[in-house]
Order: structure tokens, then sequence, then C-alpha cells
């Protein structure tokens, strides 16, 4: 997909542009499509199939009926909410502006209150049913705001700085590595990374 760095560099040009080339909080904030292509990575390439993994310390009986007993670790499938149609139309295409149209349909089609959710809902950092890689609920990751602009940082960096591709004869991505419920790319694979010229530091 070498469409993507383009405009994803151009996302991050245009965020910095208006704040002098610094990477301030709002700066951040503006590039929509990089937050969008993060958190598409993340749905499409979950870290592990499963979240939530918790010790049963005492018996619960679920709403069905079924009771869960005290001891035992459950967990939620968390690559099969990211895979499921219902929530992710076409969950088997990586589209990377998926949450960024997502985010400008709505706005545009709500007003108010009910807009500022859909926008906040469709956010890299969200959590919700739907989005667990940072958890859910009261178990939320707190540190998930500063993780996320780090990454933006260091993604936007390499974006204005580097053209990254895969070498030459290779023309699908290289498979995850794949280890009990972790998903890894493999570290050994090679790309290819040249620095790109006339670019201010």
């Amino acid at each position: 997909m070498p469409e993507i760095a383009p405009m994803l560099r151009e996302d991050v040009q245009q965020a910095l542009a208006a704040s002098d080339g610094v990477f301030t909080s709002l700066a951040m904030q503006n590039m929509k499509k990089l937050d969008s292509f993060l958190r598409e990575v993340l749905r499409y390439y979950p870290i592990s199939t499963t979240s939530f993994q918790r010790k049963v310390l005492k018996p619960f009986t679920l709403s069905n009926g079924t009771t869960i007993p005290a001891g035992i670790i459950i967990e939620i499938p968390a690559a099969g909410v990211s895979g499921d149609p219902s929530i992710f139309p076409d969950p088997e295409v990586f589209d990377a502006l998926r949450f960024y149209k997502l985010r400008q349909s709505k706005s545009k089609a709500e007003s108010g209150a009910k807009a500022a959710e859909t926008v906040a809902n469709s956010q890299f950092v969200s959590v919700s049913a739907s989005s667990l890689t940072f958890g859910y609920g009261k178990h939320a990751c707190p540190g998930r705001f500063f993780a996320a602009n780090e990454i933006k940082m260091i993604l936007a960096t390499i974006l204005l700085h580097y053209d990254i591709k895969l070498p030459d004869g290779v023309t699908e991505r290289y498979p995850n590595l794949e280890m009990g419920a972790q998903s890894l790319p493999d570290p050994k694979k090679l790309i290819s990374i040249r620095k790109r010229e006339n670019v201010a530091p």
C-alpha cells in the first residue's frame, strides 16, 4: 500500500504547519488521518487475539445462567470483536481511513454532544466494547494518551524524513510471528529505508 505513506505525510505536514513545526497537543490531535491509520493497524493486526485476562476470585453467574467458577482465567476474544462485520463493515479489508471517514461522516450528520461522542469514540485512544486495545471501563490504560502522542511523534518524524518500503521483489507484507495469543512483526525481515532529500531538520 505505497499510497498510504504520502497521504499520511501530507496529514502530518498540514498539522505541523499550523503549529510552526512544533509537536503540540493540538497538532497531534489534528493528525486525524494518522490517528485513523494507527487505530486501523491495531484493529487489523491486533497485538493479541485476546484481552482482559482475569482470574476469577469468586464464582458468579452470567445473565444466561452460566456459572463461572472461582480460580479459572477468563478473557475477551479481542480479535473476534475486531473482525466482526456487524461492528466493522468489510473487516477483512485494511482501510487506513476507516475511522477518519467515520468521524467525518458522523460529525456532518450529527451535531452537538452526539457528534462529539462519535468523534471521541473513533480516535486511536478510544476505549469501548469494540475497541479493546487500551482496555475498557475503569481498567482502561491511563497512559494511553501519552503512549499515543509518543507513537504519533515517532511515526510523523519517520514519515517526514524517510521513505520506507519493502525490498525490491517483495510485494506482500511480511506475515506476523504468531506466538500463542501474541502476534508481532518479524524483526528479522528486511525493509528499505532511504533518507529524504531537502527536508528541514
